[in-house]
């Protein structure tokens, strides 16, 4: 059937939902089989960014900009102005629990996160950089099960913040936003290999010389290792807080920061029994 529409600038989209796919559950984040699905998709997508980028380099890094970490942004600015804070609390929570004053000690040595993150996420043409997603945790895919409740296919959604960087940006934050503890404590190695596999593989697929071997995603995920640090102390929160108590980021302004009022946010935190369970973990690991 051939349909029309008077409107002449419209963008139709697939519903999901009609064809079986469904969002995880973000507060018992993924296992390994949804893990090990989110990261080889995640490479082909990485690796046909690659493809298109040796094409069509304008528009890839022109889509791929980076608008978060930048001074110049007014959500560069807002992120700035609550950074200090999101390191604050944590901080000053892991002091007060037994045994864990040395994680205390860990984000207090940790200065300067925001200029480190500028210098981080500043273009590098030298090393291998891919087009990623830039907000790649479990609510922006959606999974399908088979009849047994096996997941059997994903989709990625929300493109909203892509930029042309390391795929070290993608992993990180996703293993450290959206896989559970079990994963975190004894997969990370599994999986990169996965990601590793799948990258090249499609690369070599598209005809792509480039490679990327395993020493070189290890020291990407090195080098971003204040991004970790920085999506538990800021992220993490968020995706354990219970629904009911989330923050409204459209309350959240720009003058509540200004006048130092942050209430809210501290109340995510400290009565976040999920992640309060979670700090230490998610430190150590």
């Amino acid at each position: 059937n051939m349909f029309t529409c008077p409107v002449e600038n419209v963008l139709v989209f697939q519903d999901l939902v009609e064809e079986g796919y469904i969002l995880a559950e973000r507060r018992e984040q993924l296992d390994f089989s949804h893990c090990k699905l989110v990261l080889s998709t995640l490479a082909k997508f990485h690796g046909c960014s690659m493809m298109i980028h040796r094409e069509n380099p304008t528009l890839v890094e022109a889509l791929g900009e980076e608008i978060i970490y930048r001074d110049d942004r007014p959500l560069g600015q807002q992120l700035k102005s609550v950074i200090d804070l999101v390191f604050t609390i944590p901080r000053e929570l892991l002091s007060k629990m037994d045994g864990c004053e040395r994680y205390a000690e860990i984000l207090s040595a940790r200065t300067g996160i925001w200029e480190s993150l500028l210098e981080k996420f500043q273009f590098k043409p030298n090393r291998l950089n891919v087009l990623n997603h830039g907000d790649f945790w479990i609510n922006n895919m959606m999974f399908k099960y088979d009849s047994s409740g096996n997941v059997t296919e994903i989709k990625l959604i929300d493109y909203a913040a892509t930029r042309y960087s390391s795929p070290a940006t993608d992993i990180i934050y996703f293993l450290w936003s959206s896989a559970n503890e079990d994963v975190r404590e004894h997969r990370l190695e599994e999986l990169c290999d996965i990601y590793l596999e799948n990258l090249n593989s499609i690369l070599e697929h598209l005809g792509c010389e480039r490679r990327m071997s395993k020493t070189e995603l290890t020291n990407e995920l090195r080098f971003f290792s204040d991004w970790a640090l920085s999506l538990i102390c800021q992220f993490l929160p968020i995706v354990l807080t219970d629904p009911r108590d989330a923050i409204n980021v459209e309350d959240f302004s720009l003058k509540d920061i200004e006048e130092g009022s942050f209430k809210q946010l501290e109340k995510m935190y400290k009565e976040n029994k999920l992640f309060l369970a979670a700090l230490p973990t998610v430190l150590r690991q």
